[in-house]
Parts: structure tokens; C-alpha cells; sequence
């Protein structure tokens, strides 16, 4: 239940913030050191994100086209909408991208910034702004992959939630989506950077069988909230 998992988050999260920052206790430290740079086990209700993907969504998607979805903040400089933007500017030009559409929900102090990208770059028809909405999760259904091309990242929620819907991720590496993806089987890990991203969504364009099998990968992905409850409790004891 939302209000059970809630309540645990905050819980946990009000020990840890107990914690001293003493070197000299190795242990506790590292664990400070991990809070202060944003990283924290997250507890997560994905039954209630399966629930809301399941009201009915205006959006119709083209099955011919390989749908591409990004949910989030448009800060560049954390998010990096922006050299995605560039990495799809590269693929189009080279004829790889005809048959894709990407799709970024969400609003942010960049969103200006990133309309006159896609303006200027003429990639107006294949990459479009959605703008924020209530309910994503009900634009994850039938989407073909989820990207999350992030500078850096402390958990990246928006990954388990794709994967609780059954959506492929494309990430770059960072602090957190090496504890979250199962590289090459549910999704697929990049360097963080433009190469990085290039070489990952012309690797999944030009092999959508490895889209499908992740696709069947993930109908038995469950995230395990009770492995992270025990971590967090023998971390306190």
C-alpha cells in the first residue's frame, strides 16, 4: 500500500539522517558519505504505478515507428535532454532515424532551451515536447524503450518505474543504474556520454529483436522492496 511504503521511506530516511559524519566509524561514514551524495535505498509501490497506467490515454502511437519515451525534470545539466537531442540529430542525419519518434514529458527551467534545440536542428516531426502531465505512467503502455540519458543520477525512480511497466531502458552509467538495470537483459547501460548514448540507440535501432527479448525479459521483473527493508534493517542494528 502507498501509505505503508511512504511511511517506511520516511522512517528509514530519519535514521539515516541520525547518522554522524565520523570518519573513524568506517561503516557508518561510508553509509553518510553515500546520503550526502543523494544515494538511498528507495522504497517503491509499483503496484499503485501499475494501477494509474492503467487509465485510459489519449495518446496513439504509430507500431510502425519505434516509440521512444523520456519522463522527467528539463535541466539539461542534470537530465541531459540535450545531448540526446544531439545524438538523435546524428542518427538523423545518417538515415537511422526515420522510422523512430521520441517523445520527453515534462517541464523544467531548460524547456525553452530545448524547444529551439529541436527547432533549430529540424527535428520538429521526431522529437516532441509533451510538456508536464499528472499521469505518466499511463504513456509508458506500448512504448518500445525508455530513455534516461542523465549527467548524474542519485536513484533514478523513473528507471523502476519503466521497468515495473515493461519498458526497456537505455541508461547511462552512473552511481545509480548499475544497482537498478540488469544490463543486457532488461535494458541496456551505456558510458555517460554522447558516444556512449550513440552507440546505445543505434545498437537498439538497428537490433529490435534485442528490444523484444527484453520486452519478455521483463514480464517477470519485480521489484523487490522486501531485500531492501532487510538491508536497511541490518544497517541499523
Amino acid at each position: 500500500p502507498k501509505d505503508k511504503v511512504e511511511k517506511l521511506n520516511a522512517e528509514y530516511q530519519q535514521k539515516l539522517n541520525q547518522f554522524p559524519l565520523d570518519k573513524s566509524d568506517k561503516k557508518l561514514y561510508k553509509h553518510n558519505k553515500l546520503e550526502r551524495r543523494g544515494l538511498k535505498y528507495n522504497l517503491i509501490d509499483t503496484k499503485r504505478i501499475k494501477e494509474k497506467a492503467k487509465e485510459k490515454c489519449d495518446l496513439e502511437l504509430d507500431k510502425n515507428k519505434l516509440n521512444i519515451i523520456c519522463v522527467g525534470r528539463i535541466a539539461n545539466g542534470h537530465k541531459g535532454y540535450d545531448r540526446l537531442v544531439d545524438v538523435v540529430k546524428k542518427l538523423d542525419d545518417e538515415g537511422l532515424f526515420d522510422e523512430a519518434i521520441l517523445r520527453i514529458f515534462g517541464s523544467g527551467p531548460d524547456y525553452d532551451v530545448l524547444f529551439k534545440q529541436i527547432q533549430d536542428y529540424g527535428l520538429d516531426k521526431k522529437v516532441l515536447l509533451m510538456g508536464r502531465v499528472n499521469n505518466p505512467y499511463k504513456y509508458f503502455k506500448n512504448q518500445d524503450l525508455f530513455i534516461l540519458p542523465s549527467r548524474y543520477e542519485a536513484f533514478g525512480l523513473v528507471i523502476v518505474e519503466a521497468l515495473s511497466l515493461g519498458v526497456p531502458v537505455l541508461v547511462t552509467k552512473n552511481d545509480a543504474t548499475g544497482k537498478i538495470v540488469d544490463n543486457d537483459n532488461n535494458g541496456l547501460i551505456v558510458d555517460n556520454s554522447d558516444e556512449g548514448l550513440y552507440d546505445g540507440l543505434k545498437y537498439l535501432i538497428n537490433n529490435r529483436d534485442v528490444l523484444d527479448r527484453y520486452k519478455t525479459n521483463l514480464r517477470d521483473y519485480d521489484y523487490d522492496n522486501d531485500s531492501i527493508v532487510k538491508k536497511l534493517n541490518g544497517l541499523f542494528k
